[in-house]
């Protein structure tokens, strides 16, 4: 196994969702213009697609413990490529959301099986360092796709956009063929794997916990085009710039991570990521309502709140598959699920009611941080939490 190309396929697997997001984020007024429709309406795109990866991982993820995990990547990135191309063709936003949301779907493969390879291949503090550095993959992927993304805006049409995004799920299937072995040794076709692991109250509650941040990000990603460029007149180019900016701060946030992962546990970098991303949401709507806000405020809030969550998301991904380990594409599919299923329900709400301003947007990454505090000190069990990636409680 070449190790290199083999992390850097995983990362882009598992950034099925960034790309597929933030590569035309920029372009949601634009489309909305396109096809006559409103605001809220072409954000429901983005709920689409986050909608088809929840139910694309809760599929290919059993399919992926039953079968291998190859077959089931090979099958998703042609199929994704395909939707995708759809996309580009759409003459309407509704076959531009269902194509939006069959992209999500199998695009769900890479997603659910990459974080399963992991969980196949390694275990304890080599795990965290693994996930952190495909969490800094997926902090890549939001520095690169808005500004390629604004490049081709610039260039061409939004509907290019897709035949990139195309062009990179073929990129990818040829890099399975290539790169990734199949590291699924005894099949495990366990008919009630969902149910077991629900019941385990520590799996459960950090799934929860993932869920509520990711109320936060989606919410971010969703509305803050409209906020920045609607809201305080900024460019589709400096919009890009100031995405990327702070998808940087993610990807230090997860470096940071990786680099302690021998010295400080999971749960200790859980807790600061939850910390860092909660103080900085209040202080952000605080700041906004008693003077007024400006682009600067926000700017430097929302970097804040996103680096904190640059350490949770790996934290919570290492416990989560620990504690999964016996059935790790079934616990990648929840862990999936809990990221995205209520941010695509509700971070499309704050666009509602916000017309660019920045108070919804400010308000809803605030709850989602503060639910996530919620479960994790009256859901997960303090004995539960592993000190390292290495054992599991059964709890």
């Amino acid at each position: 196994m070449r190790r290199v190309p083999f992390a850097i396929t995983l990362g882009g697997l598992a950034a099925a969702g960034p790309l597929g997001i933030d590569m035309y984020v920029a372009a949601l007024p634009e489309i909305a213009g396109d096809f006559g429709t409103s605001v809220s309406v072409t954000q429901l795109s983005v709920t689409a697609f986050l909608l088809g990866i929840v139910f694309g991982q809760l599929t290919f993820g059993p399919l992926g413990d039953r079968f291998g995990r190859r077959p089931p990547l090979l099958v998703g990135t042609v199929a994704a490529a395909v939707c995708a191309l759809g996309c580009a063709v759409a003459p309407n936003v509704v076959v531009f959301i269902a194509a939006r949301l069959l992209c999500g779907f199998f695009g769900g493969a890479g997603v659910v099986l990459a974080r399963a390879v992991v969980t196949d291949l390694f275990q304890g503090p080599r795990m965290a360092r693994y996930y952190a550095g495909l969490a800094m993959l997926l902090g890549v992927a939001p520095v690169v796709a808005p500004a390629l993304g604004g490049l081709i805006l610039r260039l061409g049409s939004w509907r290019v956009v897709f035949v990139v995004l195309a062009v990179i799920s073929l990129a990818l299937t040829l890099c399975v063929l290539r790169f990734v072995p199949e590291t699924l040794k005894e099949r495990n076709a366990q008919p009630r794997a969902f149910g077991t692991l629900l019941r385990r109250r520590a799996f459960t509650g950090h799934v929860l916990v993932l869920a509520c941040t990711s109320v936060a990000l989606f919410t971010y990603v969703s509305d803050s085009s409209f906020v920045l460029e609607v809201g305080f007149g900024v460019s589709p180019t400096a919009y890009s710039l100031i995405f990327a900016s702070n998808a940087c701060a993610m990807l230090a946030a997860s470096s940071v991570f990786g680099a302690l992962a021998n010295r400080v546990t999971p749960a200790g970098m859980l807790r600061a990521g939850l910390a860092l991303a909660t103080t900085a949401a209040a202080v952000h709507l605080v700041l906004i309502e008693t003077t007024g806000g400006s682009l600067a405020i926000t700017w430097v809030c929302l970097l804040l709140t996103l680096a904190g969550l640059g350490l949770v998301f790996p934290s919570v991904t290492t416990i989560a598959q620990t504690l999964g380990a016996a059935t790790p594409g079934a616990a990648s599919a929840l862990v999936g699920a809990g990221q995205f299923t209520l941010g695509a329900v509700l971070s499309p709400l704050s666009g509602l009611f916000g017309n660019g301003s920045p108070t919804p947007l400010a308000l809803f990454m605030l709850a989602g941080t503060l639910g996530a505090v919620a479960v994790r000190l009256t859901v997960i069990p303090r004995a539960a939490e592993p000190r390292s990636g290495r054992s599991a409680s059964t709890s």
